[in-house]
């Protein structure tokens, strides 16, 4: 079930991201409304994470699993990139989850 609980934080959080980088973009008041209304989401859906794993790996895992999300659509609907280091780096946070699937 937390995994359920994580997924909804990480879809909440990039609909978040998406609306508030259109609203830095195009200002239209009903962008930045929707972003604040997606992180009340994370919120509850954190909230509800908790009843079923420690703070700190239900914060791992949504971290992780936020970035590459966030980094797709900054990809797709942006057309971002990122350079050697960073790919790197979410490599080591994707090894650092896996590790974290044995507990």
């Amino acid at each position: 079930m937390v995994y359920l609980y994580i997924g909804a934080i990480v879809v909440s959080e990039a609909v978040a991201y998406y609306m508030l980088k259109n609203y830095s973009m195009h200002r239209h008041p009903s962008l930045f409304v929707a972003g604040v209304l997606c992180y009340a989401a994370v919120c509850y859906f954190l909230v509800r994470s908790f009843a079923y794993k420690d703070i700190g790996i239900v914060n791992i895992i949504w971290s992780v699993v936020s970035i590459l999300a966030i980094l797709g659509v900054g990809t797709v609907f942006f057309h971002e990139s990122i350079n050697w280091k960073e790919g790197l780096g979410i490599g080591f946070a994707l090894i650092g989850i896996v590790l974290l699937g044995g507990r």
